[in-house]
């Protein structure tokens, strides 16, 4: 892309600005789900600047096993990514 524009390697460097740079892929940490009469409950820990909103829209999503569309509580968690 950089090669096409008509900016010069030392203009770019001169307006260089720092950006921070987000990991592609989120590891969770200490993950606990258990049956509840309602459905489940979910407990997880997550790093600094991952959102849980995302996280549980990809569990939740349709065409996941969620406990809407499951027959038992080993086919919702087969669901659920590794």
């Amino acid at each position: 892309i950089l090669g096409t524009c008509p900016v010069t390697e030392a203009q770019w460097r001169r307006h260089r600005v720092e950006g921070n740079r987000r990991s592609g892929c989120v590891f969770l940490g200490e993950v606990d789900i258990r049956p509840h009469p309602q459905g489940l409950t979910l407990s997880f820990f997550l790093p600094k600047g991952a959102y849980a909103t995302v996280l549980l829209r990809e569990l939740i999503k349709p065409g996941s096993a969620g406990p809407e569309q499951a027959e038992s509580f080993d086919d919702v968690m087969s669901g659920l990514p590794e």
